[in-house]
């Protein structure tokens, strides 16, 4: 099979493509060169008339011409003006005589390349103009550029094509566009229009809008879900805060608004279609929407804070004990106090100086509950990375045998730092052993801990001011060395950096520890057990424990402001890619009980140039992911977690989608207005495609060797065709 297209060959070095495309963007922006308005088109003529009137097509001015024997090769043929007619090849001259358009042949005015002449059948045809192309000989077929398929050695040289609409009028500053393949077994594509508050449905069949959806205030990213069932649109300005609009595709109606953070940008569908995720660029976290009703079902934090987590050590110790780990609320300092109301004097006026104050109602209350605690194979087990399960406050973490109790109840009723058991042998505790505890208090007032003694953990005496102030008492941990003195000299302190994930100190296969921890101190880094350093850290003896120990450890976590995202397509790998601003790209996983883990951290900067603004991403099926780097022009290629390319697209990349099999990369640029098309097997550039606009978004269609572009400034949607070498040369 053959398709006659010019021959395009990249064998430059890269500096010269990189010259050659910058200058392509130098001349674009000087030469001003006039192209053919398209806001006036129809949206939705139809093309069958009972008699075709030529001038009608001339409106259209673009067509997609596929050849339905050969459906993955096609071309896109433009009327200039009222005398030319431009194909794959150059710009000829046409006449229209007797309801036929002769294409002239330059080297004989008189002479005719090519005929084309509606079909009979048009008629019946309601998605496109039926088209007969008749070539006067091999050569001619050849050289216009208008053949498809394989040339055969004799004639005749005719075959019969559709002609679709290659560009459609949509709403006002069109943004985004997605391709959905609905239930129903119908393509649509779904184009944000951010200055019209409205949603564009393109009917893939016939390239016409087939309804215009009211969504929320711009709107702009998309993503469809893995059946195709429904749209979501990121509408970024949706009153004090972002929206999130679910459009069902069967009807394509607006069936909820969600509301979400400030700022909403990235949106992508977990691949089993059970989420959404929706960065909020201006609250640094994602939202995480469940599906099956469209409600929020949590948020993962990736603004700087100090969160806190535990782990478990259970050294060579098996059994099929049930542990839990239990959080209980010991909240109760000098600014956490509340009137106690049991007193007449505050009943009167709980604002009366004379008004005794008592801890609040919260403390004593277990607050998080995890259960099935069990060792993986190296002896540890660690609670989730970004989930945040314990919140930063004062609490004490205990790890039990067989609890039966639940969120919510309260163990300290009076308030008073004793658990109600420990008053009253008529209460039982809700479990039936403590294995072991630990105490976090993160205020230098009163605040409460509960354990077999009630320790309370003040921070070392004559311990210097960091950086100035006081050290806040908080983030001790038991170093695990299985010694249950029940003793201040078995706690010590984690190192204030223990675990600072800010990109400037990250190293490259672990997160970084930006101190070098000191004699008798314990850190952690995220999915690592904690360290013991110094030997005979305790009495000079190192013993095991005869049973797990619970250790709690602080994390100061950098901030990440979220940008893009993106999912893969296996249904098994239940996890998203993240760019944030600060040149970082976090793979997190949401596992079946909602627990976050950041399993792979990608740092862009690693070569010396830094990337910003990372706005679109897409992942092929065998899970290199590509990314648009702004800063660079270029294409950015990550493979198992390491960058391996980039390649120069043009300047101020926006816009990047792969073909449904993987085998092709496309990138958009605004500033040279060019459409990239990258081979990935090797990342060599297959074509550089001129566009006509500051075209943005891009989706590519299930087969066929052409994309959707979203034209900014023109308000319209545009096929482009690329060269598919292995098909249709």
């Amino acid at each position: 099979m053959k398709m006659i297209f010019p021959q395009k060959k990249w064998y430059i070095n890269s500096w010269k493509l990189f010259f050659i495309i910058g200058l392509i963007g130098f001349l674009s922006i000087i030469c001003s060169v006039d192209a053919p308005s398209y806001g006036g088109r129809p949206a939705s003529r139809s093309f069958t008339d009972d008699e075709f009137v030529y001038d009608e097509i001339k409106k259209e001015g673009m067509f997609h011409v596929v050849n339905s024997r050969q459906p993955d090769c096609s071309f896109v043929l433009e009327f200039l003006n009222s005398e030319q007619i431009e194909t794959p090849n150059r710009a000829y001259t046409y006449v229209i005589e007797d309801g036929i358009i002769h294409i002239i042949d330059p080297a004989d005015s008189t002479g005719i390349l090519v005929t084309l002449e509606i079909s009979p059948q048009n008629a019946e045809n309601s998605e496109f103009i039926s088209v007969i192309q008749t070539f006067r000989d091999r050569d001619a077929a050849e050289e216009s550029g208008m053949w498809i398929g394989e040339l055969p050695s004799n004639g005749p040289y005719r075959y019969e094509a559709g002609w679709y609409r290659a560009k459609v009028a949509v709403g006002l500053r069109p943004y985004d566009i997605v391709l959905v393949s609905t239930e129903e077994g119908e393509d649509y594509l779904y184009v944000t229009n951010s200055f019209q508050d409205t949603v564009s449905v393109i009917s893939a069949l016939d390239n016409t809008v087939a309804r215009t959806v009211t969504v929320g205030r711009n709107p702009k990213r998309l993503a469809v879900s893995p059946d195709g069932s429904h749209v979501y649109v990121v509408n970024t300005a949706d009153g004090a805060s972002g929206t999130v609009s679910v459009l069902r595709t069967s009807d394509h109606a607006n069936i909820r608004t969600i509301p979400v953070g400030i700022k909403p940008y990235g949106v992508t569908v977990s691949p089993d279609g059970l989420y959404v995720y929706v960065t909020n660029t201006a609250e640094n976290s994602i939202l995480v929407i469940q599906t099956s009703d469209h409600t929020v079902l949590a948020t993962i934090p990736l603004g700087q804070d100090t969160l806190e987590y535990a782990e478990v050590y259970f050294g060579n110790l098996i059994d099929d004990s049930d542990y839990s780990i239990i959080a209980i609320v010991g909240e109760c300092g000098v600014f956490s106090k509340v009137p106690d109301m049991t007193n007449p004097i505050c009943r009167e006026n709980p604002n009366s100086i004379e008004c005794p104050l008592k801890c609040p109602s919260t403390v004593g209350v277990v607050r998080t509950v995890i259960r099935n605690v069990e060792p993986d194979e190296n002896g540890y087990w660690y609670s989730g990375f970004l989930n945040d399960e314990f919140e930063n406050g004062t609490l004490t973490l205990m790890l039990v045998e067989k609890f039966t109790g639940a969120e919510g109840m309260d163990l300290d009723q009076d308030d008073n730092g004793i658990l109600d058991y420990e008053e009253s042998t008529e209460i039982l505790p809700p479990w039936q052993n403590i294995v072991d505890e630990i105490a976090v208090n993160d205020y230098s007032g009163e605040g409460k801990v509960y354990s077999n003694t009630v320790i309370q953990i003040y921070a070392p005496h004559g311990s210097p001011p960091t950086n100035g102030k006081l050290e806040i008492t908080g983030g001790y941990s038991r170093i695990p060395n299985g010694i249950d003195t029940d003793s201040p000299d078995d706690w010590t302190r984690n190192s204030n950096y223990s675990s600072w994930l800010y990109s400037f100190y990250a190293d490259d296969d672990i997160f970084h520890l930006i101190d070098i921890p000191e004699n008798g101190k314990s850190y952690n880094s995220p999915g690592e057990r904690n360290l013991l350093y110094g030997e005979a850290a305790f009495n000079g003896v190192i013993t095991r424990a005869n049973h797990p120990v619970i250790n709690e450890f602080v994390l100061n976590r950098g901030e990440y402001r979220p940008l893009a995202l993106a999912s893969p397509q296996q249904e098994e790998d239940n996890s998203i890619y993240l760019s944030t601003q600060e040149n970082i790209i976090l793979k997190i996983r949401l596992s079946d009980d909602n627990v976050y883990t950041v399993i792979e951290r990608i740092n862009l900067g690693t070569d010396g140039i830094n990337i910003s603004n990372t706005t679109d991403m897409t992942l092929l099926p065998g899970g290199d992911l590509y990314l648009v780097d702004e800063k660079n022009s270029s294409a950015t290629v990550i493979r198992e977690g390491a960058v391996i390319k980039r390649v120069p697209v043009g300047f101020t990349p926006f816009g990047i989608a792969s073909s449904f099999d993987g085998r092709y990369v496309f990138v958009t640029s605004l500033v040279t207005k060019l459409l990239t098309v990258i081979r990935t097997s090797d990342n060599s550039i297959t074509e550089l495609i001129p566009l006509s606009d500051e075209s943005i978004g891009i989706a590519a269609p299930r087969s066929g060797n052409y994309v959707y572009v979203v034209n900014e400034n023109e308000n319209t949607v545009s096929v482009v065709v690329y060269t598919d070498d292995a098909v249709c040369n």
